[in-house]
């Protein structure tokens, strides 16, 4: 979870204002292509902890739906998918850095590759978001319902393939 700069959580209000002033400095840096690396890192950090937050959320409610359908063969295919998740949300936990190598030396943005990651990330948040409202709450899942999350999902990875194959081509201009 992200912090302030006094110790422990953020609330709701205060992370609303962060987001507002990350996103305004976001697109100062687009603008004139320059940036901190303070506040990459806290992009970084702030993109990191909203995905975890709603991946979380998602597995919460795939649990809740894995118990109503136990053994049977939508349980199965409701169990592969909370896998899938899990395995989602460990590669989104290990992607700690991004925005950050995005910061060259002297402030310096590659700009074109701060958009992509944008977009990308962007793309991830959607599917997410998407996912949780897929998933039905208290009830069993239907056929259609079940199917199109299994699409999110491995649209998902090859999203977060695409985000790692861009992080490492920003890590090779790095030098």
């Amino acid at each position: 979870m992200v912090r302030s700069e006094r110790s422990g959580p953020i609330s709701g209000k205060q992370h609303t204002v962060i987001i507002s002033r990350l996103a305004s400095e976001l697109q100062k840096t687009i603008n004139t292509g320059l940036a901190s690396i303070r506040v990459m890192k806290q992009v970084d950090e702030v993109v990191k902890s909203n995905l975890e937050r709603r991946i979380a959320a998602v597995l919460k409610k795939l649990d809740k739906l894995l118990n109503i359908n136990a053994k049977t063969e939508v349980g199965n295919r409701v169990g592969l998918l909370y896998v899938k998740l899990i395995s989602i949300q460990e590669i989104v936990k290990g992607s700690g850095e991004g925005y950050r190598l995005a910061c060259l030396p002297k402030g310096q943005v590659n700009v074109s590759m701060l958009k992509e990651l944008l977009k990308i990330d962007e793309e991830i948040a959607q599917f997410i978001n998407s996912l949780y409202e897929l998933i039905p709450q208290k009830s069993t899942v239907k056929e259609e319902g079940l199917r199109e999350a299994e699409e999110i999902v491995e649209d998902l990875f090859s999203l977060l393939q695409r985000r790692q194959e861009l992080i490492a081509e920003l890590k090779r201009t790095r030098g």
